[in-house]
Protein backbone atom coordinates (compact mmCIF):
# COMPACT_ATOMS: atom_id res chain seq x y z
CA UNK A 1 0.00 0.00 0.00
CA UNK A 2 1.47 3.59 -0.76
CA UNK A 3 -0.93 5.56 0.24
CA UNK A 4 -3.46 6.35 3.55
CA UNK A 5 -6.51 8.96 2.81
CA UNK A 6 -8.74 9.62 5.26
CA UNK A 7 -11.92 11.79 4.13
CA UNK A 8 -13.58 14.44 5.84
CA UNK A 9 -16.41 16.40 4.46
CA UNK A 10 -16.32 20.42 4.31
CA UNK A 11 -18.33 22.44 5.32
CA UNK A 12 -18.17 25.10 3.33
CA UNK A 13 -20.41 25.02 0.41
CA UNK A 14 -18.41 24.36 -3.59
CA UNK A 15 -14.83 24.15 -1.97
CA UNK A 16 -12.51 22.53 -4.13
CA UNK A 17 -11.27 19.29 -3.09
CA UNK A 18 -7.63 19.01 -1.00
CA UNK A 19 -5.13 16.81 0.33
CA UNK A 20 -2.66 17.40 2.30
CA UNK A 21 0.17 15.01 4.01
CA UNK A 22 -1.14 13.84 7.89
CA UNK A 23 1.26 12.93 10.89
CA UNK A 24 1.29 9.41 11.76
CA UNK A 25 -0.83 9.59 15.54
CA UNK A 26 -4.00 11.30 12.98
CA UNK A 27 -3.07 8.13 10.56
CA UNK A 28 -3.43 5.90 12.91
CA UNK A 29 -6.50 7.23 14.45
CA UNK A 30 -8.08 7.33 11.04
CA UNK A 31 -7.48 3.72 10.54
CA UNK A 32 -9.10 3.07 13.85
CA UNK A 33 -11.87 4.98 12.87
CA UNK A 34 -12.88 3.13 9.61
CA UNK A 35 -12.45 -0.72 11.02
CA UNK A 36 -15.62 -2.53 10.80
CA UNK A 37 -17.03 -2.90 14.25
CA UNK A 38 -14.02 -1.10 15.93
CA UNK A 39 -15.68 -1.56 19.36
CA UNK A 40 -14.41 -5.53 19.01
CA UNK A 41 -10.91 -4.22 19.53
CA UNK A 42 -11.44 -3.32 22.89
CA UNK A 43 -13.92 -5.90 23.84
CA UNK A 44 -11.79 -8.85 22.68
CA UNK A 45 -8.61 -7.17 24.45
CA UNK A 46 -6.69 -6.74 21.12
CA UNK A 47 -5.75 -3.34 22.29
CA UNK A 48 -1.65 -3.45 21.48
CA UNK A 49 -2.08 -6.08 18.35
CA UNK A 50 -4.62 -3.83 16.63
CA UNK A 51 -1.91 -0.54 17.66
CA UNK A 52 1.05 -2.62 16.40
CA UNK A 53 -0.81 -3.02 13.50
CA UNK A 54 -1.76 0.35 12.66
CA UNK A 55 1.43 1.95 13.28
CA UNK A 56 2.90 -0.89 10.54
CA UNK A 57 0.26 0.37 8.60
CA UNK A 58 0.98 4.17 8.64
CA UNK A 59 4.56 3.56 8.64
CA UNK A 60 4.44 1.43 5.17
CA UNK A 61 2.19 4.53 3.57
CA UNK A 62 1.98 8.26 3.00
CA UNK A 63 -1.05 9.80 4.74
CA UNK A 64 -3.35 12.16 3.80
CA UNK A 65 -6.03 13.95 4.70
CA UNK A 66 -8.95 14.63 1.56
CA UNK A 67 -11.35 17.35 2.46
CA UNK A 68 -14.04 17.48 -0.17
CA UNK A 69 -17.67 19.59 -0.29
CA UNK A 70 -20.36 18.05 0.86
CA UNK A 71 -22.09 18.61 -2.82
CA UNK A 72 -22.43 15.21 -4.96
CA UNK A 73 -22.85 16.92 -7.70
CA UNK A 74 -18.83 17.76 -7.41
CA UNK A 75 -18.18 13.52 -7.38
CA UNK A 76 -16.47 14.34 -10.47
CA UNK A 77 -14.07 16.79 -9.48
CA UNK A 78 -13.56 14.61 -6.20
CA UNK A 79 -12.75 11.58 -8.04
CA UNK A 80 -10.45 13.67 -10.03
CA UNK A 81 -8.55 15.48 -7.57
CA UNK A 82 -7.99 11.98 -5.88
CA UNK A 83 -7.20 10.23 -9.05
CA UNK A 84 -4.37 13.06 -9.75
CA UNK A 85 -3.13 12.57 -6.42
CA UNK A 86 -2.79 8.78 -6.43
CA UNK A 87 -0.66 9.33 -10.25
CA UNK A 88 1.45 11.65 -8.82
CA UNK A 89 3.16 9.53 -6.92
Amino acid sequence: MAKLYGLHWSETEHERPSIKPTGNFDAIKQVRTNVYRNYLIHTMGRETVFARFAATLVRSAASFEFHRDRNFANADAHLDAIEQHIRDA
